[in-house]
C-alpha cells in the first residue's frame, strides 16, 4: 500500500474513532486517543514478510503499559486493507472496554510503584543526612548513598550497608546491629 493510501486509511480510522492522527510514515502511524491511549497502525507492505502484503497490523497501547499485567494487555490484530478502515474501527472499539479496565489496573500499579519510589528516596535522603553522605545514584529504583567509610544501597524494601570500621570498634558495631535487627524482626 503506497504512502497516500496508507495515510488515507489512517485518517479515516482516526476520524471514525474521534482520535488525533500523528505523523504518517511509510511504515506506521500513531493515533492519540483519550487518557493517553494510543493506537499504532503498521503498514504491512513495508514488512519483509510476504504474508503481510496488503495488510495492516493494529495495536493499542498507552504510557502506562509497563504497569499493565501482560495477560490484560490487548493483543494486536492484523486485517486485510481491502476490508476497509471501518472494520479496523469496529475491532478497536471491541477492545476498548477491556483495555480501559486494564489501564485502571495499570494506573493503580503505577501509583503503588510511585509511592514505593518516593519512600526509597525519602529513606535515601535520611541516610545521607544521618551519615553526612551524598546520594550517588539518581535512579529512584536503585538509590545509593556514599559516605566516608561506607555506602548504603537501597533495593526494594531492603537496605544493604557496607561500613568500614576500625577493628577495635567492630564488636561494638556488631552489638548495635544485632539490637537493631532484633527490634526490626519483632516489629514485623
Amino acid at each position: 500500500m503506497g504512502h497516500r493510501i496508507f495515510a488515507e486509511y489512517v485518517r479515516v480510522v482516526a476520524a471514525e474513532l474521534g482520535w488525533t492522527p500523528g505523523e504518517v510514515s511509510d511504515y506506521n502511524c500513531r493515533i492519540s486517543g483519550p487518557d493517553a491511549q494510543r493506537l499504532s497502525i503498521y503498514n504491512g507492505d513495508m514488512s519483509h514478510l510476504k504474508a503481510m502484503k496488503g495488510r495492516v497490523t493494529i495495536s493499542l497501547h498507552s504510557r502506562i503499559d509497563d504497569h499493565i499485567p501482560c495477560d490484560l494487555r490487548p493483543r494486536r490484530f492484523t486485517l486485510a486493507v481491502d476490508r476497509g478502515p471501518s472494520v479496523a474501527v469496529r475491532e478497536v472499539r471491541k477492545l476498548l472496554p477491556a483495555y480501559e479496565q486494564a489501564m485502571e489496573v495499570g494506573i493503580q500499579a503505577q501509583a503503588v510503584r510511585d509511592a514505593a519510589r518516593a519512600n526509597r528516596l525519602s529513606v535515601t535522603n535520611v541516610v545521607a543526612q544521618t551519615f553526612g553522605g551524598r546520594v550517588t545514584s539518581n535512579d529512584p529504583d536503585y538509590p545509593d548513598v556514599h559516605f566516608d567509610g561506607g555506602e548504603v544501597k537501597i533495593r526494594g524494601s531492603d537496605a544493604t550497608f557496607t561500613v568500614k570500621v576500625p577493628a577495635r570498634r567492630a564488636a561494638h558495631v556488631a552489638d548495635v546491629l544485632a539490637l537493631a535487627l532484633a527490634d526490626s524482626t519483632q516489629g514485623a
